[in-house]
């Protein structure tokens, strides 16, 4: 799917548990707009900016990504197949939220280009999970039988040292 400037989904209002973008399936991949800007606002608690699953890529060369509100996510990938690179990109990390997630047998590369600016108390770069998380963030994989997730970090991560924590 290709996104233009004007189409960029806005998060910002009183959007607790919201969802910017949503991809999908073997290969789905959003283009989106070179130099863009994403970002929760104040009052996003629990939001996810984007979500790419069961197969979905991403690629993050020159965008910035804000998950500012309480507990948001810029970036979840679930599911096998799911593939993030961030080529680039800059995360600045807020208030109790995080980078990314990468759960359900998703895989992960963090290049040295990426910047991961964790920007408050609380604030988590990274998290990997064996787990698969539905849309509603139950987990609905055995136990027993966890996927194996990867994150592969090469970035530096900045901030305050008492208020960073990278999971």
């Amino acid at each position: 799917m290709d996104i233009t400037a004007e189409a960029v989904p806005q998060m910002g209002g009183s959007g607790e548990y919201q969802m910017g973008l949503l991809a999908i399936g073997p290969n789905a991949k959003i283009n989106l707009p070179q130099a863009g800007n994403y970002a929760t606002g104040p009052d996003d608690w629990y939001a996810t900016i984007f979500r790419y699953q069961d197969g979905a890529d991403f690629g993050g060369a020159g965008l910035t990504i804000a998950p500012d509100a309480a507990f948001s996510t810029g970036i979840e990938a679930v599911g096998e197949g799911s593939v993030v690179n961030t080529h680039g990109a800059t995360f600045n990390i807020g208030n109790t939220s995080t980078g990314l997630r990468i759960e359900g047998g998703a895989q992960s590369t963090i290049d040295a280009a990426t910047q991961l600016n964790l920007n408050v108390g609380g604030a988590t770069a990274a998290a990997v999970d064996g787990n698969y998380y539905n849309l509603k963030r139950y987990i609905t994989s055995s136990f027993d039988h966890p996927f194996a997730s990867t994150l592969v970090n090469h970035a530096v991560i900045s901030g305050q040292r008492a208020a960073c924590r990278s999971a």
